[in-house]
């Protein structure tokens, strides 16, 4: 008997009812590639791009080779490629040849030589969190940018970081399409309430400023202990504590997204060469301790790609606010330390005196400019901030754009150690001030992706016989389709966290965690391709300890890959106990179909609901459609228990020339025979042309045994397109 129903979800779900028992086989894989990383000794090229002004200010154009100096981590370099970016035609000189001129009409005068490709110049508008006066600041600015060089060379693209990265307006020279996108920047809503919340809680400072000094205790009219005001106190002090432990996990939530979203901002730029900004407009960032290497990965990865990043306070003049976080937490913990002292460790340790070093930790990073200013200075740009009128020093950042100079070496690096390498410029010149890079990191990359200091071990792990298997953990790869009609590659690493070190701090009632994930796809000539990592420092209260090692981490990142062989290398390693796990498998990427299209049938863990997505862009995630988000498994094995379920997800790519929607079949084979069967209906198509779909089952229909799962999909006059894959119930 086999029985279905839908109900109303952000995409179909299908209810089986299964019966038989029984088994099934799969194919093993091909053996993958042995090919191993190299880390080895090089010379990689180095680019700097170079703002000269003098002390007025004014650029400075007529330099020579024989005016620069260069330094690398301390060893003189010498310059294989220097030229003169200046508005629209460049002037370029080597260190043994002058600049060779195109050929002009007869009269005419001789123009540089140039070269299309390197005379892009990119800027990234990046918009981050901004309040109402901000956004009008913000607007007002690059108003005045785009009005002030109209080069058809000079390409603007429009994206909005919050909890994710969101682009408005893709890479283009078309001025009115970005003031559209900008016109969405401006009129967005921003928090509410914000003010009235911060007066609040400065009164609940007070309150508990004065009773941790050992303030009387309050009475009444018989001059007995006043009861109401002490418990009024209480929970004083118990507010306060949930906003500032909020205030915590706020500046730390806030700091994720911006660390994750600058870092694709910067590196994916690795792709072209020329001059590259990004204007970041932003009301401060704050870098939580946990993310300071991330943080400095990423500076290193702008300088390494060429990129120079401006960092914008679009508050204006609000020198008090801007500090208010770093002044607030500050004074709590010296008011807690006082407290403590005075009270000379009598009596019960508050939550307030126990965290008071960690906020002081927290307020030197608290003033959202320092981190601006270090992502600014150190990659060529400068900090803009502290002023209502942005659009005069836009006007520089809009000099240094059109005029600066590109100097080219190649350093010799003996050891890729991850240690920085400091970059210094000197010219011969007394009235000269340098613009430049402050150095990068001596990291391998791959398509221009850089290795971190921590994926130097996994890299490594890698070339190892054997394998290292000491933590257990799943790795597999999906197939998607992605908008172009190509394959996306869902790289999914399913990592119990019962295989990882727990420290435990009794003292701070805390647990702490750090492991780091890395995926590595090569083609079939051993070559990386791609490498997918994340850096996983987690800490909580040493009371859910158990609860989170019972659980799993589960990394999945997509990539589109060309039909071909592949081999995906999976690293786990775990800086608490210095284990490292590393699996490898073949990936077989097949020419897209000529039919229906079918993605890779994944199990499903869980599907977390998500806002809408901003403006009119869809993701680009494979497992995420309108309203929600899909964590897959690789946990092929269930128990089969009353009021458990099966759930799995696939996504049907239908022709859009063919005007008959596509029937999509579910079967469950036991044994190679078939024991449940069925054609849900599909919903429509979404935005990008796709139908992501939720099939579910009962587990207490299944007897034990390996079951086939399949799904095929056919549509009117095109061959169909089938994906299977296997279950084991126990």
């Amino acid at each position: 008997m086999l029985s279905a129903s839908r109900r109303v979800a952000p995409c179909a779900v299908l209810t089986y009812l299964l019966f038989c028992s029984g088994g099934g086989a799969q194919t093993p894989p091909a053996k993958p590639s042995s090919a191993d990383p190299v880390i080895s000794s090089t010379s990689q090229e180095v680019l700097l791009d170079v703002v000269v002004r003098d002390k007025r200010g004014r650029p400075i154009k007529d330099l020579k080779v024989s005016d620069f100096s260069i330094t690398d981590d301390g060893a003189a370099q010498t310059i294989r490629s220097f030229r003169l970016q200046s508005g629209p035609e460049t002037v370029t000189e080597t260190a043994t040849a002058p600049a060779v001129s195109a050929p002009t009409a007869a009269g005419a005068p001789p123009r540089p030589t140039i070269d299309p490709l390197r005379q892009i110049r990119l800027v990234t508008l990046a918009f981050e969190r901004l309040g109402p006066e901000a956004r009008v600041n913000a607007g007002k600015a690059v108003e005045e940018l785009l009005k002030s060089d109209d080069s058809p060379n000079l390409i603007f693209a429009v994206f909005s970081i919050d909890q994710r990265l969101s682009v408005l307006q893709q890479y283009t020279n078309d001025r009115d399409r970005i003031r559209k996108a900008m016109g969405k920047i401006t009129s967005s809503s921003s928090s509410l309430y914000k003010n009235e919340s911060d007066l609040i809680e400065e009164e609940l400072k007070v309150e508990s400023t004065q009773a941790a000094a050992g303030a009387a205790v309050p009475t009444n009219s018989n001059g007995a202990p006043d009861g109401g005001a002490a418990a009024a106190g209480a929970m004083a002090q118990m507010t306060l504590d949930m906003l500032q432990f909020n205030q915590t996990l706020d500046q730390q939530q806030r700091g994720r997204s911006t660390i994750f979203a600058l870092k694709s901002l910067i590196e994916e730029q690795y792709r072209l060469p020329g001059r590259k900004t990004v204007l970041y407009f932003t009301e401060g960032i704050t870098v939580p301790p946990e993310y300071t290497d991330e943080f400095e990965r990423i500076i290193g990865a702008a300088n390494r790609f060429n990129v120079s990043v401006y960092g914008i306070d679009s508050r204006g003049l609000t020198t008090y606010s801007q500090n208010a976080g770093a002044s607030s937490l500050l004074r709590q913990s010296a008011n807690s330390t006082q407290s403590q002292q005075l009270s000379q460790r009598v009596g019960p340790v508050t939550r307030d005196q126990a965290t008071a070093g960690d906020r002081s930790e927290e307020s030197i990073r608290a003033n959202t400019q320092n981190s601006l200013s270090d992502l600014s200075e150190k990659t060529g740009g400068f900090l803009i901030a502290n002023s209502n009128d942005l659009k005069g020093q836009l006007r520089r950042v809009t000099e240094d754009i059109d005029t600066h100079y590109e100097i080219s070496y190649s350093p010799a690096i003996e050891k890729f150690d991850g240690h920085f390498r400091k970059i210094t410029v000197k010219l011969d010149r007394a009235d000269a001030r340098v613009q430049t890079r402050s150095g990068y990191f001596a990291l391998p990359f791959t398509q221009g992706h850089i290795a971190a200091t921590w994926e130097l071990s996994m890299l490594n792990a890698l070339t190892v016989n054997p394998l290292p298997r000491a933590i257990p953990f799943r790795a597999g790869a999906l197939r998607f389709q992605n908008s172009a009609g190509g394959v996306d590659g869902g790289v999914v690493i399913d990592l119990p966290l019962e295989g990882i070190q727990f420290d435990r701090d009794e003292a701070a009632k805390a647990y702490r965690v750090h492991f780091s994930v890395m995926a590595v796809i090569r083609n079939s000539g051993g070559a990386i391709e791609r490498k997918l990592s994340q850096d996983v420092p987690r800490q909580g209260p040493i009371d859910k300890i158990d609860a989170f090692r019972a659980g799993h981490f589960i990394y999945s990142q997509h990539v589109p890959l060309a039909p071909g062989r592949y081999t995906l290398e999976a690293v786990v390693s775990d800086s608490n106990s210095g284990r490292t796990s590393v699996k490898k498998q073949a990936l077989v990427v097949p020419q897209p179909p000529k039919g229906p299209g079918i993605s890779s049938i994944a199990l499903v863990r869980s599907v977390a609901q998500t806002a809408s997505l901003m403006g009119e862009t869809a993701s680009t995630d494979p497992f995420e459609f309108s309203g929600g988000k899909v964590t897959p498994s690789l946990n092929d094995t269930l128990k089969r228990e009353d009021g458990g379920t099966v759930s799995f997800y696939l996504t049907v790519y239908p022709q859009a020339a063919v005007k008959t929607p596509p029937v999509l079949t579910l079967e469950f084979l036991l044994d190679g025979k078939v024991v449940g069967r069925a054609e849900p209906p599909l919903p429509p198509v979404d935005q990008t042309g796709r139908i992501p779909y939720i099939a579910s089952s009962p587990l207490e229909a299944f007897k034990p045994g390996t079951y086939e799962v399949r799904a095929t999909v056919r549509q009117e006059g095109l061959p169909p397109a089938t994906e299977r894959t296997l279950i084991t119930i126990e």
